[in-house]
């Protein structure tokens, strides 16, 4: 039997036995009005691969007139979609690639000091160069960019499920989901446009769209529905973790989270769930000034703490 104190990292956040995340490239009209609302209802949250320099009077349009590419001329409400738990993700400034190293320079640092304004909460960035794309610099070289302005390249690990000039059925956006959970892994999709106004290369139908959420929902008990950017953090930080016992008495246990990955970017909560005594009908953990109170269930409790934070106090009621 565990000893009290012996504490277990979890997979995934909350103990769930998969992540699953949704998103989208381009900054797309159909995104910002139709997706996002509806990812908020749900209670949901996305990743949202950007173009700061696109969504003007100059930018491509819809069948119907409208812009479909709306960073610029939608700013507030892009702004608004992140205060509400949304973050963003570096596609570049302009979708038009780079054939110099100072042009590649100059469309990622934009689009980043963009992120990071309309974001202030955000400082890690995933980064896509965009398909159909031209670069004129080797790779090693995109990388070197990449590291000074804080970003990742790809959409952050897991395993990214089809939808390019794909229209994915209900049933098919639910296999995805069900993937993740045989498997016990992180499962992300990366949609252009959605719903009934789709915009160009890859649309998803708005009632298929809605379904996935619904199923989200549904299998929320085993499914964390994380950012990609949320989800990447917290499987890196996991992946380099350790947890100390400093002290396991009758009254108290003290913690010690770890992590091998730079603070200053990996800063997402942990999942820890720590062997406590039976007497123990219900337990406080502390970390800083955060203090909850858990119920004993089964001998364990389980929460959150920040890894390289301050020391984890955990006593017995």
């Amino acid at each position: 039997m565990p000893a009290p104190g012996q504490t277990i990292i979890c997979k995934w956040k909350d103990d769930k036995t998969a992540a699953f995340s949704v998103g989208g490239d381009d900054s797309l009209r159909s995104q910002l009005f139709f997706a996002i609302p509806e990812m908020d209802r749900h209670g949901l949250h996305g990743t949202w691969w950007v173009n700061p320099g696109r969504g003007g009077s100059k930018n491509y349009k819809n069948e119907d007139d409208s812009w479909a590419n709306c960073w610029i001329a939608c700013y507030e409400d892009w702004k608004a979609a992140a205060a509400h738990g949304h973050d963003f993700a570096n596609h570049t400034m302009h979708h038009l690639g780079a054939q110099t190293y100072a042009e590649a320079e100059s469309e990622i640092r934009q689009t980043a000091e963009a992120i990071w304004a309309a974001n202030p909460r955000q400082r890690l960035q995933l980064f896509d160069r965009g398909g159909g794309t031209s670069w004129g610099i080797s790779d090693q070289e995109l990388e070197r960019i990449l590291r000074k302005y804080d970003c990742v390249w790809g959409r952050g690990g897991g395993i990214e499920d089809p939808t390019w000039e794909v229209n994915p059925s209900a049933a098919r956006l639910r296999g995805y989901v069900d993937s993740a959970i045989h498997e016990g892994s992180w499962h992300h999709v990366a949609f252009h446009g959605i719903g009934p106004a789709c915009e160009w290369g890859g649309p998803v139908d708005g009632e298929a769209f809605v379904a996935l959420l619904d199923y989200l929902g549904e299998k929320r008990e085993q499914v964390w529905c994380g950012t990609h950017t949320e989800v990447h953090k917290y499987e890196q930080e996991r992946s380099r973790a350790a947890v100390q016992v400093v002290e396991a008495s009758a009254s108290t246990i003290r913690l010690k989270l770890t992590t091998a990955r730079e603070s200053r970017l990996y800063d997402f909560p942990l999942t820890l769930k720590t062997r406590i005594p039976r007497e123990w009908r219900n337990a406080v953990v502390r970390q800083g000034s955060n203090s909850t109170r858990y119920s004993n269930s089964e001998n364990w409790v389980c929460f959150n703490a920040i890894p390289g934070g301050s020391e984890i106090l955990i006593q017995g009621l």
